[in-house]
């Protein structure tokens, strides 16, 4: 599987502790990837599905990888917030920061087309979907 990088919306979460994360190589080792929850890539960065990979990485399986078109921290909280063991503190802080850096995406998106349209922005960049700083 090729090396990727981590999208910085899927970063607002943490990952894994060290026993949930065995737990999760334990589950592939034992019945494989489970392909009705491929790793989900925007712009060529893993968006959702960072334990997973690394899992995979670690034992060598191959990985369903499917692309999003969309606001990143939007899928990322939707993704995320329900299913995660965390107070509900951290998750309200989760979701202000992720709220603030959406609307930042939000902004950026509107920007670029707006530069494409009077052809200020390449149209090769126009394809570039989650806008992620690398």
């Amino acid at each position: 599987m090729p090396s990727y990088e981590f999208h910085p919306a899927a970063e607002y979460f943490p990952l894994h502790t060290p026993e949930e994360f065995a737990a999760l190589v334990m589950s592939l080792q034992r019945y494989g990837f489970d392909p009705t929850h491929p790793i989900v890539l925007c712009d060529d960065i893993i968006l959702d599905g960072r334990n997973r990979y690394r899992a995979c990485q670690e034992l060598g399986i191959e990985a369903l990888l499917t692309t999003y078109v969309g606001n990143p921290y939007i899928k990322v909280w939707r993704e995320n917030a329900a299913r995660r063991e965390l107070a509900q503190g951290q998750k309200a802080a989760i979701y202000l920061q992720m709220q603030m850096a959406s609307e930042e995406w939000s902004l950026a998106q509107h920007h670029r087309q707006a530069a494409i349209d009077v052809g200020l922005w390449p149209a090769a960049h126009s394809r570039r979907t989650c806008n992620a700083r690398r």
